[in-house]
């Protein structure tokens, strides 16, 4: 299917995407990697316009939430992939800031690491 051909739901009088077919429509998949990539904007983590025009997040959160459920306050969504474009609800979990952090040790990102693969 061409980009931009899924079906759209009515809204309100507006045709709208679901937010699943929005994310599908503005990724590319790596196969390798199997990590969808946001190609929608420019910005290094992406930033997508939810549902309802109510603001903008992260593009890996917005796929979170759609394919995963509600965030719990003070958690983030982090990366198994370490690909911040990656938005496969797969490669995403939740955990805290700390976690962030070992895991940031862990896979070497850290200042005195080695660089990480894109």
């Amino acid at each position: 299917m061409k980009r931009g051909t899924y079906p759209v739901l009515g809204c309100g009088g507006k045709r709208m995407k679901t937010a699943s077919l929005r994310i599908l429509d503005n990724v590319i998949v790596r196969p390798q990697s199997r990590c969808w990539m946001w190609t929608s904007t420019g910005k290094r983590y992406g930033v997508v316009a939810p549902r309802g025009g109510h603001g903008y997040q992260l593009a890996h959160r917005f796929s979170f939430e759609t394919f995963r459920g509600q965030i719990p306050k003070g958690l983030y969504v982090l990366h198994r992939c370490d690909r911040p474009r990656c938005v496969n609800p797969n490669h995403l979990w939740l955990g805290t800031q700390a976690d962030n952090l070992r895991d940031m040790v862990a896979k070497g990102r850290h200042r005195n690491g080695t660089p990480r693969p894109h």
